[in-house]
């Protein structure tokens, strides 16, 4: 059996795959350690669940690219939004208390702040199951976080929801009409931190212990920002697409709820199995079944309350990724099979590397959804030197995208603006038609305009002109 488990592994292993075929052409299996080469991705740990048990787990690179001390599977990521799912699951334990309701609004129960009343609030509130399925119509999609450097102050929860100058965000407002679209919002679940903390009158990271933590037996995980120097000794640093420690070696996240857990592939793994049992009836030790079930139904697409849900029946899978400054990492589960995958990685390059994991996983132990390779057409009578009119710098809010020409081929790479050292290697792309690319690597298509591009049929991006 252990033979076994060892072949899926190395198979997994040298079995990564990109996002793209080819016109039609087999898809090339690849090997782990050469695209964490390819990527700059120092390190990765991964942890894998079948039949409701973590069967294996392995770690790969290094904490820190000068220091080169490897990773275990003991070493502490950054989980990034990957925190609002354990935030989520200690909220809605909180309902079974009889200490919140889903669909009340949660202003009378905020003490130390208020949600800003405005024209947005003034027929529908903001509730629990809105801000947890990302409904509540608030704003703020994410967090940048502090860097860890002598000198910077650290807003606290308060701070940050009312924005200003203590803080590198924006106040925490209602922008939409509550319940009536998704989007995304780290600031929401700001909202939930502070709603909890006015509640049980505890430290958040004390909260989610006696909540979640301790419950599932999750001995490597911490809502603390920074970490305390026992910790800090086996924990990752964040390292830019370029392969360079990000500055400050980890950024501080003061919103908790949002961004700010620390944690180990098993750990999570162990909160997924938690979350599959009680779903699947098997346990209530942190959930009841109908709690569960609530959890895992779609509320505002694509999102159930904590969680990203896919499929239906035995194809029913929940899901979440995060991206903090420097670590990217995902959560996948699906709890008719009880099984998943937990990977983490220390990169922000990381996600790439990961999605490719993820195809090889999916693949050996037939997932859904996960293994799907985008077929195609590489168009070769499109000449060259069509790409000339296309080379230069595109922008849209923060977001450049770079095209440049070597030889007879096109490249794209993608970086912020904000951070000239977070940008992602070139990768090569390649005519459908005269205006249509699509990126080798991850799949990514770009149609070029009259005045810029789109990418992914959703981002508009504007040529820029010096």
């Amino acid at each position: 059996m252990s033979f076994q488990r060892d072949q899926k592994i190395v198979r997994i292993e040298n079995g990564l795959l990109k996002a793209v075929a080819i016109n039609g052409q087999p898809s090339v299996r690849l090997n782990l350690f050469d695209r964490m080469v390819f990527y700059h991705v120092p390190g990765i740990s991964i942890a894998v669940i079948k039949d409701g048990k973590i069967v294996w787990k392995r770690s790969y690179g290094v904490t820190n690219a000068e220091t080169k001390v490897p990773v275990s599977t003991e070493t502490l990521f950054q989980a990034a939004s990957i925190s609002k799912t354990v935030t989520a699951v200690a909220a809605l334990r909180t309902v079974e208390q009889g200490l919140l309701s889903l669909d009340e609004d949660v202003n009378p129960k905020l003490t130390s702040w208020k949600i800003p009343e405005n024209k947005f609030t003034r027929e529908k509130k903001v509730t629990l199951r809105r801000l947890l399925s990302h409904s509540a119509g608030v704003n703020q999609h994410g967090f940048e976080g502090y860097v860890n450097k002598e000198g910077v102050v650290i807003p606290s929860v308060v701070q940050i929801l009312n924005g200003g100058a203590s803080t590198n965000s924006n106040s925490i407002v209602v922008n939409r009409v509550p319940g009536e679209e998704f989007s995304y919002s780290g600031g929401g679940y700001t909202i939930v931190q502070q709603l909890l903390m006015d509640i049980f009158h505890l430290p958040f990271s004390e909260i989610i212990n006696q909540a979640v933590i301790l419950p599932v037996s999750m001995e490597r995980s911490f809502f603390q920002q920074p970490l305390n120097a026992e910790s800090s000794a086996n924990a990752c640093v964040g390292h830019r697409s370029n392969g360079a420690i990000i500055e400050g070696g980890r950024n501080i996240y003061p919103e908790l709820a949002a961004a700010g857990l620390w944690t180990t592939p098993s750990d999570l793994a162990k909160f997924a199995i938690e979350v599959m049992n009680a779903f699947n009836g098997k346990s209530n030790r942190v959930l009841t079944q109908q709690m569960a079930t609530e959890m895992l139904t779609v509320q505002m697409a694509p999102y159930g309350l904590g969680f990203a849900i896919e499929g239906k029946g035995a194809d029913l899978e929940f899901y979440h990724g995060g991206g903090n400054e420097g670590f990217r990492c995902m959560l996948v589960a699906y709890p008719e099979k009880n099984a998943g995958i937990v990977i983490m990685s220390n990169s922000d390059n990381g996600l790439q590397l990961i999605a490719e994991i993820l195809r090889s996983a999916a693949m050996e132990y037939s997932w859904p959804h996960l293994s799907a390779v985008k077929e195609k057409i590489w168009n070769k009578n499109v000449s060259p030197t069509v790409y000339d009119q296309y080379i230069g710098s595109y922008s849209e809010g923060s977001i450049i995208l770079t095209i440049s020409k070597v030889g007879d081929k096109i490249f794209a790479s993608v970086n912020s603006v904000n951070n000239d050292e977070n940008s992602e290697p070139p990768i090569e792309i390649r005519p459908e038609s005269n205006e249509i690319f699509f990126d080798v690597e991850v799949g990514r298509e770009i149609v070029f305009t009259k005045d810029g591009m789109i990418l992914d049929s959703k981002m508009e991006l504007k040529k820029m002109v010096f």
